[in-house]
């Protein structure tokens, strides 16, 4: 008996303790949601979302990301002045894309976290487009590419998507078609069936027409 109180006792005490953890944990998100929005201009968190300055002259920006997917999209945009993009992420994956005429540096702090670039830095040239990425992202991976390469790899997971859905296609006639076939066969059958039926129906009122016939 002393057992199984000491054992309801550690099971409300480790479920209560759960239960102050997830409040805790809860606390400690809304904290840093609170100071990321007060810090950053534009905040993820918990979801996908693309953050696009299409028809806009950039003049620069903040973001920031916790759990979440984030794409930075700046193909449509143009710049007149050098420009600065901050970037903070947290557990999530950031993509950004630039048009193809812009030149970027990058720079930052990665805490194991990934971050490329397949953009070189043009250096101070007045004619040429310039963005500075400054990143601080941990347990996170962080892409920087240009819009030819985003739109060459769409355009190749379109047709990928697109092969995929011809051979479902095939694959789905293939299986209508044995389908229809087992029908065929089976109404063939039925109508053998009936038809070695009839035919032995008649045989029988023939037999019994021709006894009937006697019998007068």
């Amino acid at each position: 008996m002393e057992l199984n109180k000491v054992v309801k006792s550690g099971i409300k005490i480790a479920g209560l303790a759960g239960l102050a953890g997830l409040g805790f944990a809860g606390y400690k998100v809304a904290t840093k949601s609170k100071e990321l929005k007060e810090e950053f201009g534009e905040v993820t968190m918990f979801k996908g979302r693309t953050v696009s300055y299409a028809g806009e002259v950039f003049v620069g920006d903040s973001v920031a990301s916790m759990f979440s997917g984030m794409v930075i999209d700046l193909r449509d945009s143009t710049i007149e002045e050098p420009a600065v993009l901050q970037i903070y992420a947290e557990f999530s994956g950031v993509k950004v894309i630039v048009p193809d005429d812009w030149t970027v540096k990058v720079g930052g702090n990665a805490e194991k976290s990934g971050v490329s670039s397949t953009i070189e830095w043009e250096g101070d040239v007045e004619e040429v487009p310039q963005l500075t990425i400054e990143y601080d992202v941990k347990f996170s991976g962080l892409e920087i590419k240009r819009a030819a390469e985003v739109e060459a790899e769409e355009e190749e997971d379109f047709y990928e998507d697109y092969e995929e859905f011809v051979d479902d296609l095939e694959d789905a006639s293939e299986d209508v078609a044995e389908k229809v076939e087992d029908v065929a066969e089976e109404a063939q059958k039925k109508a053998e069936e009936l038809a070695k039926a009839a035919k032995d129906k008649a045989a029988e009122v023939k037999d019994a027409v021709e006894e009937a016939v006697k019998d007068l």
